[in-house]
């Protein structure tokens, strides 16, 4: 795992112990969902972007929900992809 994903956890880690840091919360969920997903852990990535659009409806955040509900779509997608694209590989010549 990458040291800014460990850098990230970290940080979320100590921001969890503090509820009215919730904003910032947020946006480390977002940052290690990302970042997960760009290195193509995408099962890892979509557990972070749900903990972040919990968090937001839990606060009655809208536009941090609607992120979450545009990233875990998103997800969703890059991962039937890659699905599809092993298959494709995995096919006799």
């Amino acid at each position: 795992m990458s040291s800014k994903v460990n850098s990230l956890k970290k940080k979320l880690r100590h921001l969890q112990e503090i509820p009215s840091k919730w904003k910032e919360l947020s946006e480390t969920y977002q940052k290690i969902g990302i970042v997960l997903k760009d290195s193509r852990q995408f099962s890892d990535s979509l557990g972070y972007f749900r903990d972040d659009q919990n968090l937001c409806s839990k606060h009655g955040d809208v536009m941090g929900q609607a992120l979450g509900k545009f990233l875990i779509p998103l997800y969703l997608h890059h991962q039937s992809n890659s699905g599809i694209f092993s298959l494709l590989l995995q096919q006799p010549g």
